[in-house]
């Protein structure tokens, strides 16, 4: 009987995925993550707020303030203004468009 030569005709192995052993989390531990993650998330919200509402003014000439506050922020600001030995205020940020409230008080004072 003659021998008949197969060609091997499969298509070529890619590997696009392989079998490997990895580490996983249980249930008990995603309950410990999610309650770790939970507490952390409480611990910031309720402690950071007297964190970044410091206020202590310095003696200064001038009242540095954002220039994003909206116009009901601002009035307290003036205020401060008045109360205080301040010669200037200076806003950070971008140009204010006319109408906002720190625009006209500004023009009061000399623009640099």
């Amino acid at each position: 009987m003659p021998t008949q030569i197969r060609q091997n005709n499969k298509l070529p192995k890619i590997p696009l995925i392989r079998r490997q052993e990895k580490w996983t989390l249980t249930a008990q531990g995603w309950v410990v993550t999610c309650l770790g993650i939970a507490s952390l998330l409480f611990f910031i919200i309720t402690h950071i707020q007297p964190f970044l509402a410091i206020s202590s003014p310095i003696k200064a000439d001038i009242l540095v303030v954002e220039g994003w506050l909206p116009d009901y922020a601002l009035k307290p600001v003036l205020t401060e203004f008045k109360k205080g030995s301040y010669k200037r205020i200076v806003t950070t940020g971008i140009p204010l468009p006319t109408g906002y409230y720190l625009k006209t008080v500004r023009l009061r004072f000399k623009q640099y």
